[in-house]
């Protein structure tokens, strides 16, 4: 812990947003205290994508491309 908090350590992702959790801080901005993107921000992304490639997806099969 005293690493982290001196700055020697950045800790993983998960523990990130277990501090998050347990300080009842928002977990963007800790995220970003450690120069890293926020999990639920990767997550939210990452589910506009898959619903992006589905209606691709079925566009490309209305208009015959595949």
């Amino acid at each position: 812990m005293s690493e982290i908090e001196n700055g020697k350590r950045v800790p993983r992702d998960e523990i990130i947003r277990k501090f998050s959790e347990y300080y009842g801080i928002d977990e963007v901005i800790l995220f970003d205290k450690f120069g890293r993107v926020s999990l639920s921000v990767v997550e939210g992304l990452v589910g506009r994508i898959s619903k992006m490639k589905i209606m691709i997806n079925k566009k490309f099969k209305q208009i015959g491309f595949y």
